[in-house]
């Protein structure tokens, strides 16, 4: 692509601004402080090179900015300023091609289960009229030809490019406490058939019904759905018999929860009764029973349930009394370290004595410290957590002693009891347990 003219490329810069500005590019793009003029000049001496007129400009508007990617800044002695970071990379292995000025940090999958850096970067080999540099990225940790990737777009070209992407995709807001940004999230989610039905479904494996019978057996009736989105599981419970609050700050996923109903086929789904069949190499697989399965809704109907869906501020509900459980699906880890905090102690104060919070997360298993982080909120809120300790004790020594896998799991089982035991005698005496679901998807 020819790089525009000036006038061109001004009046291109100045849409891509405004939609940078404006919904729904807003609700996913972060700017910073912007950068002063002499900073951006200081960069420019440390790297011997003029930067692109129109990154300048954008610099000098939003600063280091997060798009998809968090771009570098220009501030004299920061680590993460264009020279540092390209100095680091530089000496680092493999090392940063000499022509390359990287500008943005980004992400890129480098092979099986792995994600690693990838940097936007300014290829100083190729420019274009109006000192103009075309775009390549570098991914050190990715195999040796794919470590570095031309791009045959400027700055501007790729920004544009980047801000239709935006506009496209339905993502979430950055900020998690954008109530607006949720609001129009969740609309646009129920314009497009296919994700309405992927983010409404019930999952017949999620941690609350994993965990009904349990909940059942011990009169734990009254559960909130925090930050519940479309989904329609709470239904599912108020099937049950539960007393169920599901709330959310966006009207439109509440209204469109307290308009649905859940087909018999929906709920057959949720308690799908299953068959063993022997294949032809006699091995043994499941089959669903989908007579089994209908019957099955009609034994697990408790007459009694009901279903309020509410528009409401997890920072700032006040219930009408204390809830017996409170079940938060994946509304948790967007949210800042001082927000979780608060919520783990609203939490711990919306619970009765002896109540239980159900926590389920996706994709941070792997991310060890920020679960650390994550479920030790919890535990500085008052909470005792569930451990699943039994994972823990069968290691691989004690595994050792069993000669049959019949043996080793009754084992496990009675190990597994004697957790749940242990934590239904502290739920009896009033403290207040926290389980977490950490699931990847």
């Amino acid at each position: 692509m020819e790089a525009a003219s000036d006038a061109e490329g001004s009046r291109r810069f100045e849409d891509v601004a405004r939609r940078l500005r404006e919904p729904p590019v807003s609700d996913v793009f972060t700017p910073s402080d912007p950068a002063a003029e002499t900073d951006i000049e200081t960069a420019e001496a440390e790297l011997a090179i003029m930067l692109p007129p129109l990154y300048r400009r954008f610099l000098r508007e939003f600063g280091p900015a997060e798009l998809g990617v968090d771009f570098l800044d220009v501030t004299p002695g920061s680590p993460q300023s264009l020279p540092a970071v390209r100095a680091r990379k530089r000496k680092a292995w493999p090392p940063l091609p000499r022509r390359l000025v990287p500008f943005a940090l980004g992400s890129a999958w480098v092979g099986p289960m792995k994600w690693g850096d990838s940097f936007l970067c300014f290829d100083l080999s190729r420019t274009t009229h109006g000192g103009e540099y075309r775009i390549a990225s570098w991914t050190p940790q990715a195999p040796p030809r794919e470590r570095l990737e031309r791009m045959d777009v400027t700055f501007l070209e790729w920004l544009e490019g980047r801000v239709s992407d935006a506009e496209r995709c339905v993502s979430p807001p950055r900020d998690w406490k954008n109530s607006d940004g949720w609001e129009r999230y969740w609309a646009r989610v129920l314009d497009d058939p296919m994700r309405r039905g992927w983010e409404s479904r019930p999952e017949p494996h999620s941690a609350a019904l994993r965990h009904r019978d349990f909940l059942t057996d011990r009169g734990l009736r009254r559960i909130l759905f925090a930050g519940n989105g479309i989904s329609l599981e709470p239904h599912v419970f108020a099937h049950c018999g539960f007393d169920v609050t599901a709330i959310d700050v966006s009207a439109t996923a509440s209204r469109f929860v307290a308009q649905s109903r859940l087909s018999r086929d929906q709920l057959a789904s949720v308690f799908a009764a299953y068959d063993e069949v022997k294949s032809h190499r006699d091995d043994i697989k499941l089959e669903i029973n989908e007579a089994h399965s209908r019957e099955r809704v009609d034994r697990e109907h408790v007459p009694g349930g009901r279903l309020h869906a509410i528009t409401g501020d997890l920072f700032t509900h006040a219930p009408a009394g204390a809830y017996d459980v409170i079940y938060s699906s994946r509304a948790l880890q967007g949210f800042t370290d001082q927000d979780r905090l608060i919520l783990a102690h609203r939490f711990f104060d919306g619970l009765r004595p002896g109540g239980v919070a159900l926590i389920e997360t996706i994709n941070i298993a792997s991310m060890s410290e920020f679960t650390e982080d994550f479920e030790g909120a919890f535990r500085e809120a008052g909470f005792f957590v569930h451990e699943r300790n039994a994972n823990t004790w069968l290691d691989e020594k004690r595994r050792a002693r069993f000669t049959r896998r019949k043996d080793l799991m009754e084992a496990f089982r009675r190990r597994e009891a004697a957790e749940w035991a242990e934590h239904a005698r502290r739920l009896d005496g009033g403290d207040k347990m926290v389980l977490f679901w950490h699931s990847s998807g």
